[in-house]
């Protein structure tokens, strides 16, 4: 899970099955763990953190392994490969993409830090989105459900440490951070495949699985796949949910759901699958935050974002595999494997509300609640590969219904002004939309494909 920048936070406490806190947060509820489950989530972790992977850095030959890996299990599971590729169409489990990562600290090439602490000497890669699917049947056939989770991360540091660069290059394994999630989706992707085969008779809707590249360094990935569906051998537009799964590893006393405002029938899906577990589950309200479901929620695809929480080795070295709690792990694969039960038999397509705000529920790279940035609203993604520099506030896509899409900001503009200031890169944006008020009129200046063009606007209200 990549640096945010500052965003607001609202804490809602889900009421799941009249679990109290009191009752579900201590150990009694890993006797719901399923052991097998939690040890293979633990072998998934120990094979995806293993040194070996280098991190599953961009640009290192340890993300490589990791995606291969990823395709060997897709083929010995009999997934369906879901990409169609570029040249004559044939089926592929691998979607490549172009993205830019910055040069290997452990390759001794110097960088230059400005006074943020960014280098600038960028390079170009080619990095792969993973997925398979598993073919729906009857009338709920065509419909599909997204499951997906990032496997990349920070390599040796190169982005998004929170060591001091005194202290780089260390490898960071990222075993929370995020081969939990990988090995979650990996284990759902298991228990459907045999619920397919014991239940032949069952109406369902086709599954989707998703391992994501470049997420570290701005939900690149995702986005490149919900921009591309041509490169899908599934049908984009009938895709009706996305979970995600980011850090689901260091269960404790609370798992915290995001997204749960941007679907009419979250909440009571969620309800009933948690009942007999007894989870502690906290709303972590609207769809928005630094994973991959953002770019399906926006869009307009009801999203749900499962996270164990922040903790104090989150982007450090020692985000190790012996520090995850398997039946912790094993405890959110069984409360998603029943919400996707229902979820794959519900006779009805889930409505996207995209109600409430969408960016609740963040917190900063320590665990503390964001500051928020007012009441004024904009409704951009930023391109957090322009989180700082001099470059401009990229935005990868734009919130439905917002004033941002209703004046007509794409994805690729660079925002180079607001009104009379410019906007070096994201963190000036959010200090420029902090500081506004709702209904206030704003003139953009922006750059479109090496045109620079003006948008006249007025703020929303969150």
């Amino acid at each position: 899970m990549p640096h945010p920048p500052a965003l607001p936070l609202r804490w809602l406490t889900l009421l799941a099955a009249a679990c109290t806190l009191a009752a579900c947060a201590g150990p009694s509820i890993y006797r719901h763990a399923d052991d097998a489950t939690a040890e293979q989530f633990q072998t998934y972790v120990d094979h995806l953190a293993h040194p070996d992977m280098e991190g599953r850095g961009v640009g290192y030959a340890g993300l490589d392994v990791a995606r291969d890996y990823l395709v060997d299990y897709y083929t010995t599971l009999g997934l369906e490969p879901a990409y169609r590729t570029a040249d004559d169409g044939e089926l592929s489990y691998i979607q490549p993409f172009s993205m830019a990562h910055h040069p290997h600290l452990d390759h001794g090439v110097e960088r230059d830090h400005d006074a943020d602490d960014v280098p600038h000497d960028l390079l170009q890669t080619t990095a792969h989105n993973v997925a398979g699917y598993i073919p729906g049947r009857g009338a709920l056939a065509d419909e599909i459900i997204v499951i997906g989770a990032h496997y990349d991360h920070l390599g040796y540091g190169e982005v998004g440490s929170l060591l001091r660069q005194d202290d780089l290059p260390a490898l960071h394994p990222g075993a929370d951070d995020n081969a939990s999630g990988t090995a979650g989706m990996m284990l759902l992707a298991e228990r459907a495949m045999q619920r397919a085969a014991d239940h032949p008779e069952h109406d369902r809707r086709t599954l989707l699985f998703v391992g994501f590249s470049g997420e570290e360094w701005g939900l690149i990935g995702s986005m490149h796949m919900v921009n591309h569906p041509d490169e899908l051998a599934v049908d984009f537009d009938q895709i009706v949910a996305m979970i995600n799964l980011d850090m689901v590893g260091r269960l404790d006393r609370e798992l915290t759901v995001f997204g749960l405002a941007s679907g009419d029938r979250w909440r009571e899906l969620l309800i009933t699958a948690n009942r007999g577990l007894g989870m502690h589950l906290i709303d972590g309200g609207g769809g928005i935050g630094m994973s991959d479901q953002t770019s399906f929620y926006v869009h307009r695809i009801p999203v749900l974002h499962f996270f164990t929480g922040i903790h104090e080795d989150y982007h450090r070295p020692t985000d190790t595999a012996d520090r995850i709690n398997a039946p912790g792990g094993a405890l959110v694969v069984q409360l998603i494997d029943r919400l996707t039960t229902l979820l794959e038999r519900e006779p009805e397509r889930m409505a996207f509300t995209g109600t409430g705000d969408p960016h609740a529920g963040m917190r900063d790279a320590h665990g503390q609640p964001m500051q928020g940035i007012g009441r004024a609203q904009l409704g951009v993604i930023p391109d957090y590969t322009t989180l700082d520099g001099e470059q401009g506030a990229g935005i990868t896509a734009t919130m439905p219904d917002s004033p941002a899409e209703r004046v007509g900001l794409e994805p690729g503009d660079l925002i180079k002004q607001w009104n009379d200031e410019p906007v070096h890169n994201v963190r000036t944006l959010t200090t420029l939309l902090r500081d506004a008020e709702p209904g206030d009129p704003l003139t953009l200046i922006i750059e479109r494909n090496g045109e620079t063009l003006t948008l006249e606007l007025e703020l929303g209200e969150r």
